[in-house]
């Protein structure tokens, strides 16, 4: 799956036309899911492995970014002070998936905690139509 390696970044997945990116840490096989259902609705994605963020490799990520109509962070961390955080205050506003403000929990398997903070490819791919401003509902039912 990896394109190519470019400062702190990894280009998982190069989209065909479109103009849409997703940027996880640590999410990576959620993320790529999540761009397959995009892509079965006409919503083509570049999901980039943004490994780091100290440090930030600004040029790097405004390079990825140029031309995106949506960006959206995905990571196994709280959407506090995190990556989702760090690209925001670099990129302006990005959609992010990450651990609400929240007790974390145990579970029997790691899909479970998945599924309870809401990071599963379906919400990472939710997350991208809500900020491209179409139905949200089309990936829940």
């Amino acid at each position: 799956f990896v394109f190519s390696v470019e400062g702190t970044s990894y280009i998982c997945r190069v989209p065909g036309p479109g103009t849409e990116m997703l940027i996880n840490r640590r999410e990576e096989y959620e993320s790529l899911k999540a761009a397959e259902l995009l892509e079965k609705q006409g919503i083509s994605v570049r999901v980039v492995d943004l490994y780091r963020i100290k440090p930030l490799n600004y040029e790097a990520l405004l390079r990825e970014a140029e031309g995106m109509q949506a960006i959206v962070t995905a990571e196994e961390h709280n959407i506090h002070a995190g990556m989702g955080s760090a690209v925001a205050e670099a990129l302006g506003k990005v959609g992010m998936v990450g651990v609400q403000d929240c007790y974390g929990t145990s579970a029997s398997n790691y899909e479970e905690l998945l599924v309870r903070y809401h990071l599963t490819d379906k919400d990472i791919a939710a997350k991208v139509v809500e900020m491209l401003g179409t139905a949200y509902t089309r990936f829940h039912g």
